[in-house]
């Protein structure tokens, strides 16, 4: 279609499409790119920092302290005084101590501050006006003040961190850029577009960011209790020449972030800002990704072009491999590209490539067929394909209406061009009207049609051919004979019969009974054997052969296709580490019950299929839906309802695997009538549906989450004895409990 070069054609409207909707694929582009700091974290985590405690305000310490939340300031107070006998050299509070309290409790702390000898530096924020929200001045008169506002993406993870804020007439400096400052005893330098604090430069974005590179999580960083350093249960000299970050532990204070590694504390966000400064390991972009692009166009290109889809998924997956661990390699450098965006691209290619040769590899089939099977002279049927065709009208149960026919145009004899003309122009008229019929010699064709009044279809298409004739100024006299088709009727043998006495009976459309009582017995013309000598058997052993090919490569093609979809299915599930493996073991379970059913082999393969993919529609899902802690609003529920339908929009225009949709549309249908989409119950769900429903179930309560405790498996059985003949068929249910237990 598009020449030698299509797939290239193909993957550069695939790259333009790709550019302009990139916002649809940006938040799993993240999540892609968020894979490199796990990799990097796990593979290359450098040793804990010795100098660094962290004191935290946890639930422990709310229930220890007596004050109510916010404290007395004079707890904060008596910490500072704490860590002053303990010869710390900084505090760190990322705490923010704005407005005022009890005028005592001030003081008190403002005095702590005072005679505390190391450094201190409190937090304060900007508000949504952009108007800073400085703690007491009386706090901050002996204290350095830090920024503690966070970017986040559009996924609500914090991937960047803040170096500063301009706005006139006042510069803010960021928590983690002035703790790094304090703890490196360096002047900062603040440039346009870097930030320099002696030796260390920190690139900047536009925004005044720079990437966050995760180097340690809570668990790596030493950590005491707030209320455990007032009661001094801390070993001799721990704090001693230590640099202490204090900040909020307890959920309850709601002082949590989303990151790629999960919901940090913010202090902890802060750390490793401040830890990305002081090592000098920060994460720089590199500007290769139109290369990148470019190669894995070319690359991709080659691969449709040259090899087969499983050679082609299994290179393109090795060469997406091996950028996935450049890229690794290159983050624990200090480096990255965009590797998600290039997945993303390269799968989209890789799919829709291969997409576009199943179906021209079928266009393809499909002319080749059309070739095989029709005569190059009239455009009919090859004789040995009517006959096939025949044989499986024949077969039929219902033969009502069939009709078996022979048309002689008696006298035409004409030069090959005009007899191919002619010939073409009036099979052309005569198939437009259903007839299906070969050449038996070069002046008279047979063939079958369904008809309820046979004669008058006959002398319209008399009336045709003859019209044709006479505008071709060709003399031929029309004859037409034909026979009501029965079970085992000779077909060959018949048409052949047929011509030789219709030759010599002289009326225009006659019924075979009537041909065969008054014409006189002839011979077979020589110019007749001759005729079908053309049509040799080899050829038809290959057009048979060709059809089963064909079939075979339908079939190959649409298990390519199941695959491809499976796959799909299964990057979905590895984006949620509590999903992993889920639609697997629900097929597993799905096979189970068809065992005890004594499903046939037919019946659990499409029970097995339709198990995989009875979750592809929640591809349409949003990831804060899909991903959402806690309860989901009616709103929310109302939509996460459609996924059985975005799965069968997605299955529909693929053939194979239609016979999948009723138990993938249904598997939320309840025994009583209360589910979705369509409220079916009782046995107007399909058996396959039922059985997905009760599976699904079971995986779901035996599968935990981070909010929720998996059921055991005893437990998740009695589960589903509570909603049975509500939810499940009783009868399902019972067989599923047998084979657990």
């Amino acid at each position: 279609m598009f020449g030698k070069n299509r797939y290239l054609l193909i993957g550069l409207i695939i790259f333009i499409f790709f550019f302009s909707s990139k916002f649809l694929f940006k938040k799993l582009s993240l999540k892609i790119n968020d894979s490199l700091n796990h990799f990097s974290y796990y593979l290359f985590k450098k040793i804990s920092p010795q100098d660094i405690i962290v004191i935290g305000v946890d639930d422990y310490s709310l229930e220890k302290i007596p004050s109510r939340w916010p404290w007395r300031r004079s707890v904060y107070a008596e910490l500072l005084n704490i860590l002053e006998e303990e010869k710390v050299k900084a505090v760190f509070f990322d705490l923010t101590f704005v407005g005022t309290s009890e005028e005592a409790e001030d003081k008190i702390f403002s005095e702590a501050i005072k005679n505390f000898s190391g450094e201190i530096l409190l937090a304060y924020f900007v508000d949504k006006e952009a108007n800073p929200v400085y703690p007491l001045e009386d706090f901050f008169q002996n204290a350095k003040l830090g920024l503690i506002n966070t970017p986040q993406d559009e996924d609500g993870l914090i991937r960047r961190a803040r170096a500063y804020i301009r706005k006139e007439p006042f510069l803010g400096k960021s928590f983690s850029l002035e703790a790094a400052r304090i703890y490196l005893d360096k002047e900062i330098n603040i440039s346009e577009n870097t930030v320099e604090i002696g030796e260390i430069s920190i690139p900047l974005d536009k925004h005044k960011t720079y990437n966050l590179n995760y180097l340690l999580k809570p668990k790596d960083l030493k950590y005491i209790s707030f209320s455990d350093v007032l009661e001094k249960k801390f070993p001799k000299e721990e704090f001693k020449d230590k640099f202490v970050f204090v900040g909020s532990i307890a959920k309850i204070i709601h002082d949590f972030h989303l990151t790629p590694f999960g919901e940090f504390p913010g202090v902890y966000v802060h750390l490793n800002g401040f830890l990305n400064i002081v090592r000098n390991k920060f994460i720089r972009d590199l500007k290769v990704d139109l290369l990148i692009y470019i190669l894995m166009l070319i690359s991709v290109g080659i691969i449709l072009n040259r090899v087969s889809f499983l050679r082609g998924v299994i290179l393109s997956s090795g060469i997406l491999l091996l950028l996935f661990w450049v890229d690794v390699i290159l983050f624990s450098q200090g480096y990255r590209f965009n590797y998600g965006n290039i997945l993303i691209f390269s799968f989209l290619y890789l799919s829709f490539g291969n997409l576009y040769r199943y179906f021209y590899s079928l266009f393809c089939l499909q002319r080749i067929k059309s070739k095989a099977v029709k005569d190059p002279l009239s455009g009919l049927f090859t004789q040995r394909y009517l006959y096939y065709l025949l044989d499986l009208e024949l077969d039929k149960f219902y033969l009502k209406n069939l009709y078996l026919f022979c048309i002689l145009i008696d006298g035409l004899r004409l030069n090959f061009t005009k007899l191919k003309e002619t010939l073409r122009e009036i099979s052309d008229s005569l198939q437009r009207q259903d007839l299906k019929g070969a050449l038996l010699t070069e002046e008279s064709i047979v063939g079958f049609l369904y008809s309820k009044n046979i004669n008058e279809v006959l002398l319209r298409w008399k009336s045709q051919i003859e019209d044709i004739l006479s505008q071709r100024g060709i003399n031929a006299k029309i004859k037409i004979g034909y026979l009501k088709a029965y079970r085992g009727l000779k077909v060959k043998s018949f048409f052949l019969d047929l011509f030789e006495k219709l030759k010599f009976y002289p009326g225009d459309i006659t019924e075979y009974s009537q041909i065969v009582k008054t014409s006189a017995p002839g011979k077979i013309l020589k110019d007749t054997l001759e005729f079908l000598e053309k049509d040799t058997e080899e050829k038809n052993v290959e057009l048979i052969h060709l059809i089963e090919r064909l079939k075979e490569k339908t079939e190959n093609e649409q298990k390519a296709y199941f695959d491809l979809i499976a796959s799909l299915i299964t990057a979905i599930e590895e984006r949620d580490p509590y999903t992993q493996g889920h639609s697997e073991r629900v097929a597993n379970y799905c096979l189970a019950v068809a065992d005890k059913l004594n499903f046939s082999y037919e019946e659990k393969e499409r029970l097995r299929k339709a198990a995989l993919l009875h979750d592809l529609g929640k591809i349409g899902l949003p990831d804060e839906i899909l991903h959402k802690k806690g309860r989901l609003t009616e709103e929310e529920f109302d939509f996460v309802k459609k996924h059985t339908s975005f799965g069968v929009k997605i299955l529909e225009p693929i053939s194979g695997l239609k016979d999948l949709i009723p138990y993938i549309l249904h598997h939320h249908e309840h025994y009583d009538g209360s589910g979705y989409p369509h409220g079916l119950a009782g046995e107007a769900i399909p058996l396959g549906a039922q059985i997905i429903s009760i599976c699904d179930a079971f995986d779901a309560l035996t599968t935990g989450r981070d909010y929720k405790k998996a059921f055991s498996i005893k437990e998740a059985v009695e589960e589903l004895e509570k909603v049975k003949s509500k939810q499940f068929t009783p009868k399902l249910v019972d067989i599923f409990k047998g084979l657990i237990f």
